[in-house]
């Protein structure tokens, strides 16, 4: 949990604008992650799954997070909700937004010899660098880092803004109210986004509240 002078908000685009090009209507939903002052991130998908994510974030060099970010942030969306009191940690956020089940180390689908529900499973999950932009074929869509890289940071402020054409499941499959505690978080939700710092650990997480 952070206190609002330590916070990050973010922003994820995914509102409802309805656009004609040619007799073409394009959908575009919006979605906001609210963490106070520490800057934005924004994503928007439209109906063709074509996301873009902009990240614009400042004081990140305040305490407590100046001994946790380090010189860069693996960012990723995740499965379920954050928790009451502002957890990040997987026992409520889980892992990774893996629809199609590519099965990385932090994918939230489940390992095939532990899967109890007869749902897409992995047979195994891949370690450190399974994704990264020379084999994106093997990234899960949640993996945003391992497909484009960390957001690097510099006295205090990152930004980075990417696009990305492999969101097709993502308007259907937000699930606000989807959480570990109770199993309704699956490979196939998204509800939370996390920031990664040092070590790995979750160093920063906020709910997406469609707009």
């Amino acid at each position: 949990k952070f206190s609002n002078a330590n916070t990050l908000l973010l922003v994820i685009s995914v509102g409802f604008t309805d656009a004609k090009l040619g007799g073409i209507k394009d959908r575009i939903n919006t979605y906001t992650a609210d963490l106070g002052d520490n800057g934005s991130f924004t994503m928007t998908v439209d109906s063709n799954g074509k996301a873009t994510y902009a990240a614009d974030l400042i004081d990140l060099d305040e305490s407590p997070l100046d001994t946790t970010i380090g010189d860069s942030l693996a960012f990723h969306l995740h499965s379920g909700k954050v928790g009451p009191e502002g957890q990040c940690g997987g026992d409520f956020t889980g892992g990774h937004y893996d629809p199609k089940v590519k099965c990385g180390g932090a994918s939230t689908a489940p390992l095939c010899a532990v899967d109890e529900e007869d749902e897409p499973c992995c047979e195994e999950k891949g370690g450190e660098g399974y994704c990264n932009n020379k084999n994106i074929g093997k990234c899960e869509v949640g993996d945003l880092s391992g497909l484009y890289g960390k957001i690097a940071v510099e006295q205090g402020t990152a930004e980075k803004e990417v696009e990305d054409g492999r969101c097709p499941e993502c308007i259907a499959d937000y699930s606000p109210k989807a959480t570990m505690t109770d199993g309704s978080a699956m490979y196939n939700t998204w509800a939370s986004v996390v920031f990664h710092g040092i070590g790995g650990q979750r160093v920063l997480c906020a709910d997406l509240v469609k707009a």
